[in-house]
């Protein structure tokens, strides 16, 4: 971080700057009482998160730069039937692994992952991982898009995933 400051101070052509500006005006402009204006931008090496936030009565703003950090992955639903093993197997889907490297994590075969997800399909009613993931989605994030309309607006109905089957575990 101390090597992007010393970049912005010399006029290397980094966005920083801007950004700066950029958080800066957010908080000014914000709605009525507005705590911090936010703004990430990409810099070589990574992405830059700026946020502005008043320092004193006086119009002084303090700005903070931190690297930019992806969000965390969501966990399994709760209420999703798995045992224990496929629960852990598909926290690691989830991650974006692949089968050998969920085996390799997990000191397993890929054998047995294959076999662990092949119930787990089943217990959640799916067929395969994008299924898996496209009902992960639509448990997870659907109803938060969905209230992100505007009250009045009407809201298309996704298209229904199968009802899920399976044993309760």
């Amino acid at each position: 971080m101390a090597a992007l400051l010393g970049r912005i101070d010399r006029g290397a052509g980094d966005p920083l700057p801007t950004a700066v500006r950029s958080a800066v005006a957010a908080l000014r402009v914000g709605s009525e009482g507005a705590v911090v204006g936010t703004v990430a931008v990409s810099v070589p090496g990574g992405a830059v998160r700026v946020e502005a936030s008043p320092a004193g009565a006086d119009g002084a703003v303090a700005v903070v730069l931190s690297a930019e950090r992806p969000p965390a992955p969501p966990s399994v639903p709760g209420d999703w039937p798995l045992s224990p093993q496929e629960r852990q197997v598909v926290e690691l889907l989830i991650r974006g692994l692949g089968n050998r490297e969920i085996a390799d994590r997990l000191f397993v075969s890929e054998h047995t992952v294959e076999w662990h997800l092949g119930h787990a399909y089943e217990k959640v009613g799916v067929r395969s991982r994008s299924q898996l993931l496209a009902r992960l989605f639509h448990e997870l994030y659907l109803p938060n898009v969905a209230a992100l309309g505007d009250a009045g607006a009407a809201v298309d109905e996704p298209t229904a995933l199968p009802p899920r089957r399976g044993r309760v575990a």
